[in-house]
């Protein structure tokens, strides 16, 4: 927020294309009570219409080395949404949840679906890259969320564990 007193208009917008617009920075993070979503919802049709894109090599990007540290505590998150005063103690119990099939779809963004790096018959763990954008595409990559071997369809990967 602090770039829109200072940053063209060019710089903003092209800051905004890596907004997940979660919200997070608006209902949480921002400590003036801003609205940082919203100016990364309405400047990223700026940056379409400039060409603004993403220029590097996705497989160079790596998580900041703090990321674990820095993750939303939830304590504070109840407090900024005036949720505080509600008491929800249960009825909550533990469940593990082990699929022994998951249908992973290739396309699970606005962009293109993502083109497998894997083929049926390979084996996977849980976090493997299954699949990457289309060079030069907008997209996402696609990992495993559970150990197991693959089979490849035109619109997912499909793991049986």
């Amino acid at each position: 927020m602090q770039s829109l007193g200072f940053a063209t208009g060019a710089d903003v917008a092209v800051a905004t294309l890596y907004c997940c617009e979660c919200n997070l920075c608006t209902m949480y993070a921002c400590p003036e009570d801003l609205d940082p979503k919203t100016v990364c919802v309405q400047n990223k049709p700026l940056a379409r219409e400039r060409g603004l894109t993403f220029k590097g090599d996705p497989a160079s990007i790596t998580p900041h080395p703090l990321a674990e540290f820095r993750r939303v505590p939830m304590r504070r998150l109840i407090a900024k949404l005036g949720l505080g005063e509600f008491n929800n103690v249960g009825p909550l119990k533990e469940h593990v949840f082990s699929p022994r099939t998951v249908n992973v779809l290739l396309k699970q963004h606005a962009g293109l679906p993502a083109v497998p790096v894997v083929k049926s018959g390979d084996r996977v763990r849980v976090g493997d890259l299954l699949a990457v954008p289309q060079q030069g595409k907008l997209g996402a990559r696609v990992h495993a969320s559970i150990d197991g071997v693959v089979k490849v369809t035109d619109d997912a990967v499909i793991i049986e564990a």
